[in-house]
C-alpha cells in the first residue's frame, strides 16, 4: 500500500487476475452469482481478444498461469466499485485487528461489512461508536495520468 495524498492509498502493484478474481469471489457468496453487482463485476472479454491470442485469452483471468497477470477489460466503473470493495475489506480487517468489530466469513447482502453502512445514522448494526480518523479518512484509488510525475 502507498499514500500518494492526504487519505488517499494505491496498492504498490497493478491489480492482478487473483485480486480480481478474489473480489469477484466475495461478491457472488455475498450477492449471489445472479446478482446485478456480481454480473457488474465481469470484464469485458472482447478486450482480451482484441489485444491477445484467442487460446490466451479464453483463459486469461482464470488459468494459474496468469494469476499473477495484471486484470484486463475492466471499465473505469469496475476499478471504482473495486477501489471501494477493497477500502471496505481494509477499514474491516482495520476495525477486526482493533477489536472493534468481531470477524464474520458469513456475510450475507443484509449484514455485510462497509464504510457507508457503518457510518450510517441508524438501522445498522456496525453504528456503535465512531470510527478511528485512520479509517474514515482512508480510501483505496487510483491515479490518473496527471498525477503520476
Amino acid at each position: 500500500m502507498e499514500q500518494w495524498a492526504e487519505g488517499k492509498y494505491i496498492d504498490k502493484e497493478q491489480i492482478k487476475n487473483v485480486d480480481w478474481l478474489e473480489y469477484q469471489y466475495w461478491l457472488k457468496k455475498v450477492f449471489g452469482e445472479e446478482s446485478s453487482q456480481y454480473k457488474a463485476s465481469i470484464p469485458d472479454r472482447r478486450i482480451l481478444f482484441m489485444q491477445l491470442p484467442e487460446m490466451m485469452a479464453k483463459n486469461y483471468a482464470e488459468s494459474p498461469a496468469y494469476r499473477n497477470q495484471p486484470v484486463l477489460g475492466i471499465s473505469i466503473e469496475q476499478a471504482l466499485a473495486y477501489c471501494r470493495w477493497r477500502t471496505d475489506r481494509v477499514a474491516e480487517q482495520m476495525l477486526i485487528k482493533m477489536k472493534l468489530l468481531t470477524y464474520n466469513p458469513n456475510q450475507t447482502k443484509d449484514d455485510y461489512f462497509s464504510l457507508d453502512k457503518y457510518q450510517a445514522p441508524e438501522g445498522m448494526q456496525f453504528q456503535r461508536f465512531s470510527l478511528p480518523t485512520a479509517i474514515s479518512e482512508t480510501r483505496y484509488g487510483f491515479r490518473c495520468v496527471a498525477e503520476w510525475k
